[in-house]
């Protein structure tokens, strides 16, 4: 059975300390594509267990586009990268 995860998304330029935008958990991966993304996310990527695997912080969107992908890329402490528009 695939290790699965919980990807929790936020909105961080509003309110106090920001918006919830997405929560979900799948089965591990490097990439998720995130539909309609705002200007910037913050990312955090946990362990069914709850061990924290990635995180990012004011992850900018890149391109004009309702699509974006969050990448978990490395599975290091930080996420990397911005949120790349997609198709």
């Amino acid at each position: 059975m695939a290790q699965q995860e919980i990807w929790d998304l936020w909105y961080p330029k509003a309110a106090a300390q920001g918006l919830p935008f997405a929560r979900g958990r799948l089965d591990a991966t490097e990439v998720l594509l995130v539909h309609a993304a705002p200007a910037a996310l913050d990312v955090e990527v946990r362990r069914d267990d709850g061990e924290l695997v990635a995180r990012g912080e004011a992850l900018p969107q890149t391109a004009d586009r309702s699509n974006g992908a969050a990448n978990g890329e490395g599975r290091s402490d930080r996420a990397r990268g911005p949120l790349a528009g997609g198709g």
